[in-house]
């Protein structure tokens, strides 16, 4: 008999809040705004996020949802927004810090608060390298991620800024 223990899993899980959510993208976008003109960004753009409860409503939706899923909890360890201006894309990149390893994310949730463009994660699997997967960006979606798997957004088609919300998480 053969027995077979899977050691990892890598996964993207993505999906839209529900139209009976009472997350305010108006919100969010004007805390942003203020973050944006109050703090400097880092070298990837990211910038600090002030404490918004829409924000937070956020968190808790994906972190109930995969609780139920799949029994473990996102604890989120970081959380930043970043504000892309129109034509710009992102640099690629992932959250794993090689040199921090506990203190690193597991998972990485991108919450897009408005904006157009595709998401795209890559990864690896064994032998079959450069694999990617590419979800479209519209306000409201949430994308959960490995944080070791790199990504970045294309070129946002656009004349708009596009804002979104980074939350990076570990599993307890």
């Amino acid at each position: 008999m053969w027995e077979k223990q899977i050691l990892s899993e890598t996964s993207i899980i993505w999906g839209s809040l529900p139209a009976q959510s009472l997350v305010n993208n108006q919100k969010i976008t004007h805390n942003i705004i203020q973050c944006y003109v109050n703090y400097k960004p880092n070298r990837f753009g990211d910038i600090k996020l002030d404490y918004l409860q829409d924000q937070q409503w956020v968190m808790d939706f994906v972190r109930e949802h995969y609780k139920v899923e799949y029994g473990f909890t996102l604890i989120a360890i970081s959380q930043y927004c970043k504000v892309d201006k129109p034509h710009e894309r992102s640099v690629k990149r992932h959250y794993l810090d090689y040199y921090n390893l506990s203190n690193s994310p597991d998972f990485s949730l991108l919450y897009f608060v408005k904006g157009k463009g595709n998401l795209i994660i890559e990864w690896n699997d064994h032998r079959h390298k450069h694999g990617y997967w590419t979800i479209p960006i519209e306000a409201g979606k949430y994308v959960l991620f490995n944080s070791d798997l790199n990504y970045y957004l294309e070129e946002s088609p656009t004349n708009e800024l596009r804002m979104y919300l980074n939350f990076n998480c570990q599993l307890k």
